[in-house]
């Protein structure tokens, strides 16, 4: 049993034990009803509003909430990357204060703590502006991309990854500049499949290599 189900769960069915049965009346439903489009990059379509694949997208939804976004491994993120920036001197001649604009490429990571009992947290800054945060509890690994203009801990999006015993499933949320969130993708990685926009009924599509 992972960590995460032993302290956050305890009762109450895991993440992967909703998911599979989501997933796998998913391939059902895409199995029985294929819809091909005349659109390039696009090889199938269905929509988001049939019951099995909302069901699916509902679920994934749901789960893939950011864990990090109200924890304080988000809040800190700011103070942590720049006291450890400070501490580490990785370029000398940043060394009083951060640079305007950073630069991306000379990223370090180190582990936090992650304040999740039995998990492990990860927050990557360059030259003490954090640019990615990450979360591992069990068999979920949440990986959160910041604004790395903005020293404030700013998300611009968010992934979210279980490895499941049948299935391996990820899920992309972007952060808008009005806060709004919005589900990008849900992808089954083993399988090649992507569900692309899939909470938008009218503009879903499910990619997947052409037989």
């Amino acid at each position: 049993m992972a960590e995460r189900d032993k302290f956050d769960l305890g009762d109450k069915p895991s993440d992967c034990e909703k998911i599979e049965p989501a997933v796998n009346a998913f391939l059902k439903e895409l199995n029985d009803n294929p819809k091909k489009v005349d659109k390039p990059g696009y090889s199938e379509w269905i929509s988001a509003d049939t019951d099995k694949t909302g069901n699916l997208v509902n679920t994934l939804k749901e789960l893939s909430s950011s864990h990090i976004l109200d924890s304080n491994l988000f809040k800190n993120a700011g103070q942590t990357a720049l006291e450890l920036y400070k501490e580490k001197h990785y370029l000398k001649k940043f060394d009083k204060e951060p640079p305007a604009k950073p630069d991306s490429g000379l990223s370090h990571s180190t582990d936090v703590p992650s304040q999740f009992p039995g998990a492990t947290a990860l927050l990557q800054q360059s030259h003490g502006i954090a640019n990615v945060l990450e979360l591992k509890e069990g068999d979920r690994t949440e990986t959160m991309r910041l604004n790395q203009e903005d020293p404030n801990p700013t998300p611009i999006l968010d992934t979210v990854s279980y490895e499941c015993k049948s299935n391996s499933v990820t899920v992309s949320t972007g952060f808008f500049q009005d806060g709004q969130q919005k589900l990008i993708s849900i992808g089954l990685p083993r399988l090649g499949i992507e569900i692309i926009n899939p909470d938008d009924k009218s503009n879903s599509r499910v990619v997947r290599p052409n037989p």
